[in-house]
C-alpha cells in the first residue's frame, strides 16, 4: 500500500517515516484483520482518482485440491 505525506510531513526523518509505516502497519492489521507493507511516498506521487470504476481481473491460476 502506498502512503502519501502530506506537504508537512515532507521534513520528518527516515526513522520517523519507519515509525509512522510500523504504525499504519498495526492499525491496519487490528481493523481489518490483513497483513500490508506500507510505502510512503512523497505528497503528489499518487494520482487522484477519477471517480471511475476500474475492472478488476483475477489472473491467478485455480487451485485443485484432491
Amino acid at each position: 500500500m502506498r502512503v502519501e505525506l502530506k506537504e508537512s510531513g515532507l521534513a520528518l526523518s527516515h526513522e520517523q517515516r519507519c515509525q509512522i509505516c510500523h504504525q499504519l502497519r498495526h492499525r491496519i492489521k487490528s481493523m481489518v484483520g490483513i497483513s500490508t507493507d506500507i510505502t510512503i511516498v512523497n505528497c503528489g506521487s499518487i494520482p487522484r482518482s477519477e471517480g471511475k470504476a476500474c475492472r478488476v481481473f483475477d489472473l491467478r491460476k485455480a487451485v485443485v485440491s484432491g
